[in-house]
């Protein structure tokens, strides 16, 4: 008796209770295996698919080798099925292997940055395959049958019944070396950024004493083609949504490796390896937006999955802006140290230039240019305190190349950055005391003065920088007013200026110079307005009035 008529037998016998449910959503009924096609199985009296159900694993950052692609479809493109929801004859799951399906193994990872967490679902089944797959997080590996599969995803916790989020293309999940399916690109924005699965069978090369593999996946929606450089080997280049050779690149376990990643412009970032153990085979997805800091949750980062699931995320590695804010130097050079890397050469006065450097502590020293990073002008450096992954720091360079009587030798004064970034319509300043001088406050003058509902700062000290202020978009004179007195406002500035602020900036303002009156130099006091909002940061030049 074929399929089809034991199956109306096991109705008309057992009296099912999937025999008056809807075919196209819950399949045909069964009463044992036998009874379903292909990679179905019957559970509770229904044909489903043979993938199990998993949980993620947790959010990990890491590289990824593409092997092939598939785009998708919103939920509402009618394209990839039919308005009942059945998939369609395409999602068969059976390979040509002599009627006998092979078994692999699969996960998924989530390298979608605005997609949100999700369930995963075989088109047409009732249960998601993983539940709960968040942003960079990794499932666990399943056991499936090899062939083809449509997914859909679902806001995570939605009915079955409710609408995809994403249909995929076709999914071609092959027999042998497990697999993984990496979901990448947008939901949002212009066809060749949309949302797609990345599928990477993991037949890695040949273990090597005292290295680990790792295999980068260019997953990220808003970069060019990119450059690898730092690792074993001659530099390769990874298209979007493509992927590295899929022996693995070899790299030390010691970690500390600088990976970086390089445009037609150059330096686009660079990251630095963790430790990893003889014989790992890692998949480093790299994903996020460019156009986002590396700070923020949809930052460019690297998604690190391992064969025990995702290892978590690599931020990019602090990026240091060297500014000149000495008014006496000539040419200097920022150093990481005598004999180190220069993160800054050929800078003069009014200038800013970046670099990245590896997560940890440094004693920068100022060097007239060209130095070679020997002969430092404050030596011993200026320590830097601890710089974080996916931060970015202001490296000031203040103080007198010739000091006189107390005043400060030249030397670096670091500041985070970590501006609040929801200013719509205002921006957020903050204000660094530059200058070789007592302690200062700045506040917006009228009438020319300061009056004590118009003070922005509590009292400045050098080498510091003052609390955030929310200011809106417009023109200001400002003023610096001597805070080593005793308090009696309204204050009279020292100096005042013009600042124009725009919306949506996020800006230090820096008072450089010498405004001791002692000297009789008072002009030669400036401010530096440092917007950080700006792709490399820009500095604009206000004389006094």
């Amino acid at each position: 008796m074929g399929k089809f008529l034991q199956r109306l037998f096991a109705c008309a016998v057992f009296l099912l209770p999937s025999c008056f449910q809807a075919q196209s959503t819950f399949g045909y009924p069964c009463v044992v295996n036998e009874d379903c096609d292909g990679a179905q199985l019957c559970i509770a009296g229904v044909c489903e698919s043979a993938f199990g159900v998993a949980e993620s694993t947790g959010g990990t950052t890491g590289d990824a080798t593409g092997d092939s692609m598939g785009e998708g479809t919103s939920a509402s493109d009618d394209s990839s099925s039919d308005s009942t929801g059945e998939p369609s004859d395409d999602d068969a799951s059976d390979t040509d292997t002599g009627g006998e399906t092979m078994e692999t193994m699969v996960r998924l990872v989530h390298a979608a940055p605005d997609l949100g967490p999700v369930d995963v679902y075989v088109a047409g089944d009732s249960v998601p395959l993983v539940g709960g797959l968040d942003y960079a997080e990794a499932s666990d590996r399943l056991t499936v049958d090899a062939g083809d599969y449509t997914f859909e995803f679902r806001a995570a916790g939605a009915e079955a019944v409710e609408p995809a989020l994403f249909v995929s293309e076709v999914v071609t999940v092959a027999e042998g070396a497990p697999s993984s399916i990496i979901a990448a690109g947008l939901t949002v924005g212009v066809a060749a950024d949309e949302l797609r699965l990345i599928t990477v069978q993991e037949d890695w090369g040949t273990s090597l004493a005292d290295r680990a593999r790792v295999r980068v996946i260019h997953a990220g929606s808003d970069a060019p083609s990119l450059t690898v450089a730092g690792l074993e080997g001659p530099d390769f280049i990874v298209d979007r949504f493509g992927g590295s050779d899929p022996d693995g690149v070899p790299i030390p376990t010691a970690g500390g490796d600088r990976i970086e990643l390089l445009d037609s412009d150059g330096l686009r970032t660079a990251f630095t390896a963790p430790p990893l153990t003889e014989g790992d085979e890692v998949l480093l997805v790299a994903t996020g937006l460019f156009g986002s800091l590396a700070r923020e949750e949809d930052g460019f980062a690297l998604i690190a999955v391992g064969d025990q699931g995702a290892l978590g995320r690599i931020r990019q590695d602090p990026q240091v802006f060297t500014v000149h804010g000495a008014r006496d130097a000539a040419v200097l050079e920022n150093c990481t140290g005598t004999g180190g890397s220069a993160v800054a050469a050929n800078l003069s006065y009014g200038e800013v230039q970046n670099a990245f450097v590896s997560p940890g502590e440094y004693n920068f020293e100022v060097h007239n240019y060209p130095s070679g990073c020997t002969g430092a002008l404050n030596p011993g450096g200026t320590a830097s305190g601890p710089l974080e992954a996916g931060e970015r720091y202001m490296l000031l360079l203040t103080g007198e190349v010739t000091p006189v009587d107390m005043e400060p030798g030249i030397q670096v004064a670091p500041f985070q950055e970590r501006f609040t970034l929801d200013g719509q319509g205002v921006a957020q300043v903050r204000f660094i005391h530059g200058a070789s001088f007592t302690q200062i406050y700045v506040g917006a003058v009228t009438e020319g003065e300061i009056k004590e509902a118009d003070i922005l700062t509590a009292p400045i000290a050098w080498r510091s920088e003052s609390q955030e202020q929310t200011l809106p978009e417009g023109s200001y004179v400002l003023g610096a007013a001597d805070a080593g007195i005793p308090f009696a406002p309204p204050l009279s500035p020292l100096v005042t200026f013009d600042a124009g602020v725009p919306a949506g900036a996020r800006l230090w303002g820096v008072v450089t110079g010498d405004p001791s009156i002692d000297d009789g130099d008072d002009q030669f006091l400036q401010v530096m307005i440092v917007n950080t909002a700006e792709p490399g940061w820009s500095i604009a030049l206000i004389d006094v009035n």
